[in-house]
């Protein structure tokens, strides 16, 4: 066994045991006052559905995109409702590529993407195994190798955004922020997007939800969708396999916020669906190995459209 597969296996055990012994970090509760954002107004091709949210939000928490789109076609889509039924692999929607194209004139790196979530979303369980030679391809897919090696060294690149005990506002909050990478002041949001410049970020979490937190989750998951879309990065919302919370209250609303801004959302409850305990452990909270590798294929087949994607923006930029 190589030193780095060592080290891999060794971290992939530490999470384990840390993830189920140690309690989540407790969410600041929700004050007055939203968390520094960009000031940059996004065009109307990037701006949010006008369905609302499950929730009521007040002026304070609504989305800070001011404009509207219009959807001159009747929409088709499945609604929230139905996030079950959805796929697990998303298509890209014109929003979604207005969204990439927006952070390919500000900047952002295109071979560079970030992870949002609790220690579920650290490299060596969410996407890093990529970054090694450990993993196996189904052939059915042949062009992930070329998008494996198109997010090279992003897989194993840690992101101060998944951290252990990470609940939705968290990454919102200088109190959380790495301060041997963040700046002073500095959220571990706007940290990220410093120091990476992401073209596209997946957002995984609920799994460290706090009880009679439900009602807030969603509007958490709103700012921290604004703050990507202004930074250029496009969201990528990951539902999780779990019912911690009693009424699958959090993947609805994931759902909910991918349906309002017509974002790419990964279904791993539907990916997970087949395997036994929906792959969960005994204590349905967390997943197992196979569950794993069950969300990085979702999540690689749903990078392989973002690298399409970018290169047909970058032929079609081109004089």
């Amino acid at each position: 066994m190589k030193k780095n597969q060592f080290t891999s296996f060794c971290l992939i055990l530490f999470l384990l045991s840390g993830c189920q012994s140690n309690a989540a970090i407790p969410e600041p509760e929700l004050s007055t006052s939203v968390p520094t954002v960009v000031s940059t107004v996004m065009p109307e091709s990037v701006a949010p559905h006008k369905t609302g949210p499950t929730t009521p939000v007040s002026p304070t928490y609504a989305p800070a995109v001011s404009a509207v789109l219009e959807v001159a076609t009747p929409d088709s889509r499945l609604t929230p409702k139905y996030w079950r039924e959805w796929p697990v692999v998303p298509t890209l929607s014109d929003r979604a590529r207005a969204i990439l194209r927006n952070g390919i004139q500000m900047g952002n790196d295109i071979h560079s993407f970030a992870r949002i979530g609790d220690c579920q979303s650290e490299p060596p369980v969410f996407l890093g195994i990529y970054g090694t030679d450990r993993y196996k391809l189904p052939s059915k897919y042949p062009t992930l190798p070329e998008t494996i090696e198109f997010f090279q060294p992003s897989f194993e690149r840690v992101n101060v955004t998944a951290r252990q005990g990470f609940g939705v506002s968290n990454v919102l909050s200088n109190l959380f922020s790495d301060p041997k990478m963040c700046q002073q002041g500095e959220t571990p949001v706007d940290c990220e997007l410093r120091r990476n410049k992401p073209i596209v970020a997946f957002i995984a979490m609920g799994t460290n939800w706090q009880p009679n937190s439900s009602a807030k989750f969603e509007l958490y998951l709103r700012q921290i969708t604004d703050h990507l879309i202004k930074a250029g990065t496009l969201p990528i919302i990951v539902t999780k396999p779990d019912n911690i919370e009693g009424d699958w209250l959090l993947d609805r609303a994931m759902g909910q916020v991918a349906y309002d801004y017509d974002l790419p959302l990964v279904n791993v409850w539907r990916a997970l669906d087949y395997l036994p305990g929906h792959g969960l452990d005994k204590d349905l909270t967390y997943m197992v190995p196979a569950a794993w590798d069950e969300r990085n294929l979702a999540a690689l087949r749903t990078l392989d459209l973002i690298r399409q994607e970018i290169t047909l923006l970058s032929e079609n930029s081109q004089p």
